[in-house]
């Protein structure tokens, strides 16, 4: 079984991007394709009715859920995102915020109760593998109103989970299934995380 940590991820982004110059917004697209591809496939049969949110935070893993989200209506589903710590700081995720739908519902942190409204999947792009230590602000409020919807779609690791230990926030997102990118992270074989991914996905 082939395990990375959070730093050979980044490595592996590093040569993806400066060696083999493939621009960073385009392996956010690749990845996203991927993703949206095995949320359709995740949902019930009704998947055309079903609202899906996607919890996108202020770096690339947001930009992420922001090109899932773009992907999702395109397919005709009604998904909206919430931006879990307002604007994207980053440029890739800044640019697929522009490049959403017209019409597409775009919630702020204090529109929570709007956002989860009838919503019965999330798609977890807060943090991604580089997080350590505790959920901080209005994270732990959002992750709790996720964990309350009956699909719960981590991206690469669920929100509030150290990639690296296992170690875990207690008030992180529990999903029903983690769509893994590229590899297995190091932490995902190791209590307590181990416990509480859900269905596992490796998607290439």
């Amino acid at each position: 079984m082939k395990l990375t940590t959070s730093a050979q991820m980044r490595e592996l982004d590093r040569i993806a991007i400066e060696e083999r110059h493939i621009p960073s917004v385009e392996l956010m697209e690749r990845a996203a394709e991927g993703v949206a591809a095995a949320v359709l496939t995740l949902l019930p049969d009704q998947a055309a009715h079903c609202r899906i949110a996607a919890l996108c935070g202020a770096g690339n893993n947001g930009g992420d859920g922001l090109v899932i989200t773009r992907l999702l209506r395109q397919n005709g589903r009604n998904a909206a995102v919430l931006l879990v710590s307002g604007a994207p700081k980053t440029a890739d995720a800044a640019e697929n915020l522009r490049r959403l739908p017209a019409g597409t519902p775009v919630y702020q942190p204090e529109q929570l109760d709007e956002a989860f409204s009838g919503r019965e999947c999330v798609v977890d792009c807060i943090y991604g593998p580089g997080f350590h230590g505790e959920l901080r602000g209005n994270v732990p409020e959002i992750i709790a109103a996720a964990n309350k919807c009956n699909y719960r779609i981590a991206v690469d690791v669920p929100s509030g989970v150290n990639s690296d230990t296992g170690e875990l926030d207690t008030r992180c997102l529990r999903p029903t299934h983690t769509l893994v990118l590229a590899a297995l992270k190091q932490g995902m074989v190791n209590a307590p995380a181990s416990d509480i991914l859900g269905e596992l996905h490796l998607l290439d």
